[in-house]
């Protein structure tokens, strides 16, 4: 009889969590990274910070050798979604105007916020969002919307 496991220890800090609190590596046996997600966010602040500009010059890099996709990929998605451009360009150009100011976010109370547009055809009627809430937000509104579209098909 094989018996499943429910936890395991984090080789950085030793805390015994359960397996949902592990991000997913396929070289391991379990399939589970030896490290926390909380270690593993730290470890990897530590080291962004340690390499700033090795990964600043590779970016700059990666952005120079790389400038044409990304543009043809901007174009592509610009052409896509006219609708949210033109909002997020009009945001962009009342906050110049000084006809629309920057709030902090409502969640957290962040100060460094992004425009979260619930109506596009109302391209100045927006919420300011931290980018963890803003992200979040759109994954909600995903998940909802997948919900609707299978309750439809019922």
């Amino acid at each position: 009889m094989v018996k499943s496991r429910t936890a395991k220890a984090c080789m950085v800090c030793g805390v015994e969590k359960e397996l949902a609190e592990y991000p997913i590596c396929s070289r391991n046996k379990d399939g589970l990274d030896n490290f926390c997600k909380v270690c593993k966010r730290e470890k990897s602040r530590i080291y962004r910070a340690k390499n700033r500009e090795n990964r600043n010059k590779s970016n700059r890099q990666y952005r120079k050798q790389n400038r044409v996709n990304r543009w043809k990929y901007l174009k592509g998605w610009r052409d896509k979604h006219p609708e949210k451009h033109a909002a997020h360009i009009a945001v962009k150009n009342a906050l110049k105007d000084g006809s629309l100011k920057k709030k902090k976010c409502p969640v957290c109370g962040a100060e460094k916020v992004e425009a979260h547009h619930y109506d596009y055809s109302k391209p100045l009627d927006v919420v300011w969002l931290c980018k963890k809430h803003h992200r979040y937000t759109h994954e909600v509104m995903l998940i909802v919307e997948k919900i609707c579209v299978e309750r439809e098909g019922e």
